[in-house]
């Protein structure tokens, strides 16, 4: 099995967060939802948009364990898909 180096990008770091909003009548259209920068926010309610957003992190991670990544490569050695397929925990 070949080993193949990767430099990873962290997570983007977002600059404002969108306020949830009911769905509305298909008659009065599109609404924009508001939008707060974070620098606006109180502390506390940034720390708890990071956990939230640490844990959907690790759900998604854990649930991927028990898959196993499939990476196809082009006759250059180019990675053209990657796939994930059922393996062993």
């Amino acid at each position: 099995m070949a080993t193949i180096p990767l430099t990873l990008s962290p997570f983007p770091v977002p600059t404002s967060v969108f306020v949830q909003m009911p769905p509305g009548r298909r008659e009065d259209g599109i609404r924009q939802a508001p939008v707060y920068r974070l620098e606006d926010l109180p502390r506390e309610i940034v720390q708890q948009l990071l956990s939230e957003f640490a844990a959907g992190v690790w759900e998604a991670w854990e649930e991927k364990q028990n898959q196993v990544a499939v990476v196809t490569f082009d006759e250059r050695g180019q990675p053209i898909s990657l796939n994930f397929r059922a393996g062993n925990k």
